[in-house]
């Protein structure tokens, strides 16, 4: 059987930090610059109520993995928690400040 889903290589997990301003902006600059298929994993750590409506909505939108947590985890915790979700052969991690 063939598969019209586009073999994804690369998960990117996204760590949001202590900032949570340019979350929007950066996810929507990864779809816009990123040419080769990739998976997105994003860790919402404890974001405001205004980010999580959001990132909800691009979640549905690009199809994307949200993992929501209501507490704030250490950037390494997170990280961690990204990197459960990862079944491809390279995984990229950014975190944004």
């Amino acid at each position: 059987m063939l598969s019209l889903e586009p073999i994804c290589d690369v998960t990117i997990v996204v760590v949001p930090r202590e900032r949570f301003q340019f979350a929007q902006e950066s996810i929507e600059s990864l779809y816009e610059n990123t040419n080769y298929p990739f998976k997105l994993v994003y860790v919402d750590n404890n974001s405001p109520a205004k980010l999580r409506t959001y990132l909800q909505t691009a979640a549905e939108k690009h199809g994307f993995q949200l993992m929501r947590c209501d507490r704030f985890l250490s950037p390494n915790q997170a990280r961690n928690l990204g990197l459960k979700q990862v079944d491809s052969k390279y995984v990229v991690f950014v975190d944004m400040t």
